[in-house]
């Protein structure tokens, strides 16, 4: 909604949370997924990684039941993303490699640069220079 398009996340996190209830009763799997992982990227934004680990863990298993496999790439790659701001490196490059992967196998010309990026800029931080390029 538009407070999410202004990041404003505080107040938006209502909306998405009450959205999350109708889409269950609904039955809409995809939207709800969406849903999770908008609820995900608020909460990374607002830094409560915990919260937004949740959200996108919820996410990654309904895209996965789905067969979703260019949402399943985006949101291992938000997970990831997660793990880069706990300073947790390894399992950071851990789910880029997979967000990667399921990238090429979806020709997601979005996020393939960017993952390529954030994959370098990981193995650079833990100290493997030689892999970032």
């Amino acid at each position: 909604g538009l407070f999410y398009a202004q990041q404003q996340f505080e107040k938006a996190l209502p909306y998405a949370k009450a959205a999350e209830s109708i889409l269950i009763l609904l039955n809409e799997p995809q939207v709800l997924a969406d849903d999770y992982q908008s609820l995900g990227l608020m909460y990374s934004n607002l830094t409560k990684l915990d919260s937004a680990l949740l959200y996108f863990s919820k996410a990654l298993a309904i895209y996965e039941n789905l067969g979703n496999r260019q949402q399943q790439g985006r949101v291992l790659r938000e997970i990831g993303n997660l793990q880069y701001k706990q300073e947790h490196y390894q399992t950071a490059l851990d789910y880029m490699q997979k967000a990667l992967i399921l990238a090429y196998q979806t020709e997601d010309i979005v996020i393939l640069p960017m993952t390529n990026n954030e994959i370098a800029k990981l193995y650079i931080q833990i100290g493997d220079d030689s892999k970032a390029l």
